[in-house]
């Protein structure tokens, strides 16, 4: 997440500041990279779940309902992946230690009718494609090669 200080001041310190989206179909590693630059190029990170957990602790209506439903189901607000990103203890939730469970929307079906949203949702990026200011990455490749790849846009437009 970005450094909690005046915009100003983050401004001035900061002469690598880049505004950005990062865009992607469901669980294309969005949540695990975004961290990783928001640092460096001096930009916020904002996250749903964040987002969410400022609401609660605000102590507002909607943030006590928000509050029970966060409390019934538990979330860590942590992403795992088999491959990339699991649990130190299988199965277990580092942060919890609750049990682990996968997503009722984890299934092919469900898979093809996200992607099949997002691909409709994001044509629209034609037009920063053609301006030259819309770049790409492989979501199938490792996290650290995604990393190095987000990294080379960024700097290509901060140069």
């Amino acid at each position: 997440m970005a450094p909690n200080v005046p915009a100003a001041k983050r401004a001035q310190e900061c002469p690598k500041g880049i505004r950005s989206v990062l865009l992607g179909p469901p669980r294309a590693s969005k949540g695990t990279q975004a961290p990783k630059f928001a640092e460096n190029f001096c930009v916020c990170h904002l996250a749903t779940g964040d987002i969410l957990k400022a609401i609660v602790a605000s102590g507002s209506e909607l943030g006590k309902k928000l509050k029970a439903t966060m409390d019934a189901r538990k979330l860590s607000g942590h992403s795992y992946h088999k491959e990339f990103n699991f649990p130190r203890e299988p199965m277990k939730d580092d942060i919890t230690g609750e049990p682990l469970v996968h997503r009722s929307d984890d299934n092919e079906k469900a898979l093809k009718i996200c992607l099949e949203a997002y691909h409709t949702q994001t044509t629209p990026l034609v037009y920063y494609s053609k301006r030259g200011i819309h770049s790409t990455t492989d979501a199938s490749q490792t996290p650290d090669v995604m990393s190095a790849s987000i990294l080379a846009a960024f700097s290509k437009v901060t140069s």
